[in-house]
């Protein structure tokens, strides 16, 4: 036991062990201040493991949307046109990802660095036409751009377009592939557009600093460093915590699941209350857990509800930034976390807050190790028709953020000098997992949408899934010490329904009565 531990004899056991975790956390953290090395530029890299996955994925069904990122900014106001695509061809000089491919080299896909080159955000002035048409053939531009299938070894894997509506008004359509990109990654291009803008309407020269590795750098890296003592230790860990572990959530569906994973998926939004969201967050609060542990676990006791089972795997999306090089770095970083919830013993919800602060910081203690490489540790056999260990996705947002459609916390969207950006997305939703709950908390309400695979659910289901969400939530609120299958599932519009029903049968059964009387 370490030192630290040694000078707290009035902790409890789970309380060391907690605090045990927390401390390999942080000298975990203090290793990954250790450089990470520029390497000679080949134009040819490894990839990331978890590139890797999403280039299987993409081989299996090329035409498939569901990795397909889009991003639309609109700009109002005077907009210098050539100092924003000269900035963006520097953004582009400056990151080899966004000019890479994955092509066969060797008998193996690799990334493939294109040269930079300029002209990389082609313009359309469309002030001369109607606003009206101007807008719908802006739409069908926007709309063809984000739907339209990559060619992973052919590319490009990014496609942008900037169309002018009026002279004070453009938008900037913007579509990639996940493959090189993640929103995060979105995010950092934007502030570096923003800085470099803003340097070039002045006349004056570029004021970021080269950066000190590339993606192929760290994909390199992460394949060197996957090996020996540390990543046996990630290894051991998972192996633990996944060991007998469900490999599925038998989650009632409206239809039979397909013998093959398909992806056709679909957003519900809902608005719980911001009231009842602070009132859940000080329950957390009392047992020194984050919002992202308490709404984590009402999800979870949802889930319990509908399954009836008591050992349930969701997974959540980690930017996987912990190192100083790849804070500024565009590229597909994000891991994938498997968060085991134990919820045996028809536990008390303070108590399933206790069991499950333990499981999300050894999670994220081992966050390092890619989701690929644990699914292939830990899980033998592929089942094609659903996603391997986990089927059900969860997001949480502690602050307002362009990104809650992205489902990933990542830094905040600058602003464009003397203009006013406004931003969001073509609708192409599909869905990876069965059922994905991301969450926001907002200052005047906590916001969210079930994201859902349509052949798999219907959008009453799902909305009744939000109803339950919510009278959960407030069951918690009301108390804290229920047992979790005591807690409140069915909302009073829901339950007013069924009483009617009810009184309806009664009447029914009433008169059925009557008439074997009168005979």
């Amino acid at each position: 036991m370490s030192e630290d531990l040694k000078e707290q004899p009035s902790l409890s056991a789970e309380r060391r062990a907690l605090l045990d975790l927390r401390l390999k956390h942080k000298r975990q953290h203090a290793k990954s201040r250790a450089t990470i090395a520029r390497g000679e530029r080949t134009g040819v890299y490894p990839l990331s493991y978890e590139q890797e996955r999403l280039w299987s994925l993409h081989m299996l069904d090329p035409a498939s949307l569901i990795h397909h990122l889009n991003r639309i900014m609109t700009l109002e106001g005077p907009l210098d046109v050539k100092a924003l695509q000269d900035s963006f061809d520097e953004v582009v000089r400056r990151h080899e990802i966004l000019r890479t491919t994955i092509a066969l080299r060797d008998g193996l896909p690799a990334q493939v660095v294109a040269p930079a080159r300029a002209g990389m955000l082609p313009f359309t002035d469309l002030s001369g036409l109607p606003a009206a048409e101007a807008e719908a053939r802006a739409e069908r531009m926007a709309t063809r751009q984000a739907r339209e299938p990559f060619d992973m070894a052919e590319g490009p894997l990014m496609r942008t377009d900037l169309v002018r509506l009026t002279p004070g008004k453009h938008m900037l359509f913007m579509t990639i592939h996940h493959v090189i990109t993640d929103w995060w990654s979105f995010n950092v291009l934007y502030g570096e557009l923003s800085t470099l803008y803003l340097a070039f309407t002045d006349g004056a020269p570029s004021p970021l600093a080269e950066l000190p590795i590339q993606y192929g750098d760290f994909a390199r890296w992460q394949r060197e460093r996957l090996r020996g003592r540390e990543v046996d230790e990630m290894l051991s860990y998972w192996k633990r915590q996944l060991s007998g572990a469900p490999r599925l959530l038998s989650l009632p569906t409206d239809r039979p699941r397909p013998a093959t994973q398909t992806y056709r998926g679909r957003r519900y939004h809902f608005n719980f209350p911001s009231e009842l969201y602070r009132s859940l967050d000080d329950v957390g609060r009392a047992e020194d857990v984050t919002a992202f542990v308490t709404t984590l676990a009402v999800f979870q006791v949802l889930l319990y509800r509908y399954t009836a089972q008591e050992d349930i795997l969701v997974s959540t999306p980690s930017a996987n930034r912990s190192r100083l090089e790849t804070e500024s770095l565009i590229g597909f970083l994000l891991n994938t976390l498997v968060l085991r919830g134990d919820l045996s013993g028809n536990p008390t919800f303070r108590e399933l807050l206790g069991r499950l602060r333990a499981v999300v910081v050894g999670a994220y203690a081992n966050q390092d190790l890619p989701f690929q490489r644990v699914v292939k540790e830990v899980q033998a056999e592929r089942n094609l028709s659903a996603m391997p260990l986990v089927q059900v996705n969860f997001v949480f947002l502690s602050a307002p953020t362009p990104n809650l459609g992205a489902a990933l916390p990542g830094p905040a969207a600058p602003e464009f000098a003397g203009l006013n950006v406004g931003w969001t997305n073509i609708d192409s939703v599909a869905s990876e997992f069965d059922l994905t709950l991301a969450l926001e908390n907002r200052p005047d309400c906590l916001k969210g949408f079930f994201e859902y695979n349509t052949d798999l659910f219907d959008e009453t289901t799902v909305s009744r899934m939000a109803g339950h969400l919510r009278a959960l939530m407030e069951g918690v609120v009301a108390n804290p010490d229920g047992r979790i299958s005591e807690l409140p599932l069915v909302t009073e519009e829901e339950w007013g329904g069924l009483m009617e029903i009810a009184r309806s049968k009664m009447k029914v059964a009433r008169g059925k009565r009557r008439g074997v009387r009168r005979a």
